[in-house]
């Protein structure tokens, strides 16, 4: 009776382990140090698992909101400490509106299934090999300041584009204001191969 009932459970349980394994990251990051803290907001509180290489942990994650005496906008604290340097983070990519990986020490990013993302921070990753943001579609705010990419850095068609401050990045592989519409404001100096700007 035991051995069938067991054998029942595995039956049971083997499904949902293919359904994990076969689940795809909705955010990839790699790092060159051991520990990093990122900020994450959502559209409405929910959860998230996070996998540093120790197994998939849960995380609650809150709704974006705006610090009324800073001015800047506030999530849900996470920090890292990857075994391997990758960092995976599994959930509701239309639920996730705000990122901020400033200082991260990141080498690579994959955001590509954050289709809904509408304010992202990058800055002061020194040593990001690239950044495609084409899927990022719903892009509101850009701030990658001082991330030299050695592979490129692709912003795409951003129809909803109003603040971009790209200083010091470079590696464009398709700056061109007529993607931005709605663009406000731009801040991209220290970058040589920008030589001109149709307003």
């Amino acid at each position: 009776m035991k051995k069938t009932l067991l054998s029942l459970l595995m039956t049971l349980l083997t499904p949902l382990a293919l359904m994990a394994q076969d689940e795809q990251p909705i955010i990839t990051l790699h790092t060159s140090t051991s520990s990093f803290t990122i900020v994450i907001g959502g559209y409405k509180d929910d959860c998230i698992d996070v996998d540093a290489g120790r197994g998939p942990e849960e995380k609650e994650i809150t709704a974006t909101s705006l610090d009324q005496e800073t001015g800047e906008l506030t999530g849900s604290l996470l920090t890292f400490t990857p075994t391997n340097g990758v960092v995976k983070i599994y959930g509701d990519a239309e639920n996730i509106s705000f990122l901020n990986l400033n200082g991260c020490y990141l080498t690579h990013v994959d955001i590509s299934a954050l289709k809904n993302l509408s304010f992202l921070y990058i800055n002061n990753n020194e040593s990001l090999d690239g950044l495609d943001l084409t899927n990022n579609t719903e892009l509101r705010y850009l701030e990658a300041v001082d991330c030299p990419m050695t592979n490129g850095f692709t912003i795409g068609q951003k129809p909803e584009l109003q603040i971009m401050m790209i200083a010091q990045t470079g590696n464009f592989r398709d700056f061109n204001t007529a993607n931005y519409p709605k663009l406000r404001y731009l801040s991209c100096w220290g970058n040589p191969e920008i030589t001109s700007i149709d307003a």
